[in-house]
Protein backbone atom coordinates (compact mmCIF):
# COMPACT_ATOMS: atom_id res chain seq x y z
CA UNK A 1 0.00 0.00 0.00
CA UNK A 2 2.88 2.41 1.04
CA UNK A 3 4.07 1.50 -3.02
CA UNK A 4 0.87 2.61 -3.87
CA UNK A 5 0.51 5.38 -2.66
CA UNK A 6 3.62 7.08 -3.35
CA UNK A 7 3.13 6.40 -7.34
CA UNK A 8 -0.66 7.39 -6.80
CA UNK A 9 -0.48 11.49 -7.55
CA UNK A 10 1.28 10.57 -10.71
CA UNK A 11 -1.36 7.78 -11.75
CA UNK A 12 -3.98 9.95 -11.17
CA UNK A 13 -2.69 12.81 -13.13
CA UNK A 14 -2.40 10.65 -16.38
CA UNK A 15 -5.86 9.57 -15.26
CA UNK A 16 -6.98 12.68 -15.81
CA UNK A 17 -5.60 13.56 -18.75
CA UNK A 18 -7.00 10.42 -20.30
CA UNK A 19 -10.25 11.66 -19.12
CA UNK A 20 -9.76 14.95 -20.70
CA UNK A 21 -9.33 13.40 -24.11
CA UNK A 22 -13.03 11.98 -23.61
CA UNK A 23 -14.46 15.46 -22.76
CA UNK A 24 -16.75 17.25 -25.59
CA UNK A 25 -16.95 14.10 -27.59
CA UNK A 26 -20.90 12.75 -28.34
CA UNK A 27 -21.65 9.88 -26.82
CA UNK A 28 -23.97 8.28 -24.24
CA UNK A 29 -22.06 8.45 -20.79
CA UNK A 30 -21.55 10.83 -18.68
CA UNK A 31 -18.14 10.65 -17.05
CA UNK A 32 -18.43 11.21 -13.36
CA UNK A 33 -15.15 10.26 -11.59
CA UNK A 34 -11.31 9.15 -13.12
CA UNK A 35 -9.97 6.25 -10.66
CA UNK A 36 -6.37 5.14 -11.75
CA UNK A 37 -6.03 1.52 -12.40
CA UNK A 38 -4.50 0.22 -9.63
CA UNK A 39 -6.42 2.22 -6.74
CA UNK A 40 -9.27 0.62 -9.01
CA UNK A 41 -7.75 -2.84 -8.72
CA UNK A 42 -6.86 -2.72 -5.09
CA UNK A 43 -10.68 -1.62 -3.98
CA UNK A 44 -12.26 -4.26 -6.16
CA UNK A 45 -10.20 -7.11 -4.30
CA UNK A 46 -10.32 -5.75 -0.50
CA UNK A 47 -14.21 -5.41 -1.27
CA UNK A 48 -15.39 -7.33 -4.40
CA UNK A 49 -18.18 -5.19 -6.06
CA UNK A 50 -17.96 -2.24 -4.04
CA UNK A 51 -17.81 -0.01 -7.00
CA UNK A 52 -21.46 -1.07 -7.58
CA UNK A 53 -22.09 0.65 -4.01
CA UNK A 54 -23.43 4.15 -4.03
CA UNK A 55 -22.28 4.08 -0.43
CA UNK A 56 -19.17 3.00 -1.24
CA UNK A 57 -18.49 5.36 -4.09
CA UNK A 58 -19.86 8.48 -2.49
CA UNK A 59 -17.66 7.88 1.02
CA UNK A 60 -14.51 7.35 -1.67
CA UNK A 61 -15.33 10.63 -3.75
CA UNK A 62 -15.54 12.42 -0.73
CA UNK A 63 -12.19 11.03 0.26
CA UNK A 64 -10.64 11.42 -3.00
CA UNK A 65 -11.77 14.83 -4.27
CA UNK A 66 -9.66 14.70 -7.03
CA UNK A 67 -11.13 11.68 -8.44
CA UNK A 68 -14.43 13.39 -9.33
CA UNK A 69 -14.94 14.68 -12.64
CA UNK A 70 -16.99 18.47 -11.92
CA UNK A 71 -19.47 19.04 -14.78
Amino acid sequence: MKREKAGYAKRQTKARQAAKSLEGSKGDFRLARVVDKATYIRHEQERPGCWADKGFVKDFEKSNPECKVKH
